[in-house]
């Protein structure tokens, strides 16, 4: 059958196998960052919604798994943000309830986390991967330019409310825009709000397209002192 949720495995050096599952029509997201690799937001909303039934979505993954096998992660990952898809809990519990070996991993921008509702649907996840660029409003928003309703502060408190309760494997993912959020005042304030956060990794990457710069040497330099010694794993992807 031809899938319209199923986009198929792709490995995953440090997860495995991840079974990448979209729920958002293309593209809808609460953010529409200038480095995204899904392409332009076409929707900018906060509200979430139910795009499509979570019994639709799941059919798919069960005959893709039947056909090829079980992977090490469900990647639900949506078209855009997938903490807008309303739907989120009941696929996740359609999934561990047949299939209680695959593990649900997920990649948000973490925008919708300072809701209740939003930190228990995605509590069951095994796998949560946040974006989180800069710690100062301006970068934040040169970046990100996120819907008028999302607040920086909101967000990060957010974050930390999930993290408290949230007991799978927790990363936080930094895109560094060369002439943006390449600076000490952020590395700074980035180190400060991970080490209250206490992820289980922290990833650095570098978006150097579209005109963008490159990290220069003393950057990546000064990155790796601010960095050293940190009590969890850090990634560097440049």
């Amino acid at each position: 059958m031809g899938y319209k949720y199923v986009k198929g495995v792709k490995e995953n050096p440090k997860f495995g196998k991840l079974l990448a599952v979209n729920f958002n029509p293309y593209k809808v997201c609460s953010f529409n960052c200038v480095y995204c690799g899904i392409g332009p937001t076409t929707e900018k909303i906060c509200e979430r919604k139910l795009f499509y039934p979570p019994e639709d979505v799941f059919r798919e993954i069960r005959d893709y798994i039947e056909k090829h096998g079980e992977p090490d992660y469900a990647w639900l990952t949506g078209l855009g943000e997938p903490t807008l898809y309303s739907g989120f809990k009941q696929l996740s519990k359609m999934i561990k309830g047949v299939y209680p070996n695959i593990k649900i991993g997920v990649y948000s921008n973490g925008s919708l986390f300072f809701r209740e509702d939003v930190r228990d649907d995605f509590s069951l996840c095994d796998l949560m991967l946040i974006n989180l660029n800069s710690v100062c409003p301006i970068e934040f928003s040169k970046i990100c330019r996120h819907h008028k309703e999302v607040n920086l502060e909101e967000l990060i408190g957010g974050i930390k409310l999930f993290r408290q309760q949230f007991g799978g494997i927790f990363g936080i993912v930094s895109v560094f825009l060369g002439g943006i959020n390449d600076n000490q005042k952020n590395l700074n304030g980035l180190k400060r709000l991970l080490l209250e956060i206490e992820p289980d990794f922290y990833e650095l990457k570098n978006y150097a397209c579209r005109g963008y710069k490159a990290l220069d040497g003393e950057f990546k330099k000064t990155t790796k002192e601010i960095f050293n010694n940190l009590p969890f794993e850090v990634i560097y992807q440049f």
